[in-house]
This record gives structure tokens, C-alpha cells and sequence, in this order.
């Protein structure tokens, strides 16, 4: 059963979710810079007033980066965080990229 946001349930208060990337650009593009081709799995775990989540992806060069995000729901907030790339957490030596991000949501 298809959920909100694209997410599929697969039992109760667990989804899952493809998404993909496609770039386009052309030889002509005079910068040379153009990202690649991405393909993304992810799970999320979901109650009440909180949830939490597993990216996985894969990028056409082989890279395969694991995220981790979390929200939590409070009475007049709500706070998230999470990161796009924890492969060092994870045990490997190299990262290529990866950015963390928190913040609070008002109303």
C-alpha cells in the first residue's frame, strides 16, 4: 500500500522508499562538473511522535554511502537530524562526501 510521501508500508510503523537521479548535461557544458546517476533505498521506522530512517545509496561510480536521520515530535516542536554519508561509523577508511544536519521546526 502506497503511504504518503512516496513511502510504501511493508507492516506496521515500518516503510520503505526507492528514489533515483537521473542528471542531465551536455559535452558542450563549459564547467566539465555534472553529477552522477544515484539510486536510493531507504527504511524508516515510525511511531507517534517519533520516526527514523536508513538511507542507502548508490551512485553509478560504485560509491554506496549509508545515511541516518531521526525526528522527533514534541508538543509545539519538532526536532531533526541526520546525515547522508556515516560509512566511517561503519568501518570505512575513506569518505568522498557527506554533510550532518539538525534544526528545529516552530509551529
Amino acid at each position: 500500500m502506497l503511504e504518503s510521501k512516496g513511502y510504501y508500508k511493508i507492516m506496521d510503523n515500518v516503510y520503505v522508499n526507492y528514489s533515483g537521479s537521473i542528471p542531465i548535461w551536455l559535452r558542450s557544458d563549459k564547467s566539465k562538473v555534472h553529477d552522477l546517476m544515484t539510486n536510493t533505498f531507504s527504511g524508516r521506522y515510525e511511531i507517534d511522535n517519533f520516526s527514523a530512517g536508513l538511507p542507502i545509496t548508490i551512485q553509478r561510480n560504485g560509491q554506496v554511502n549509508a545515511g541516518l536521520y531521526a525526528r522527533v515530535n514534541l508538543k509545539k516542536f519538532t526536532f531533526f537530524m541526520g546525515a547522508n554519508n556515516i560509512n566511517n561509523l561503519l568501518g570505512q577508511r575513506r569518505a568522498y562526501n557527506g554533510n550532518i544536519y539538525a534544526g528545529i521546526i516552530i509551529g
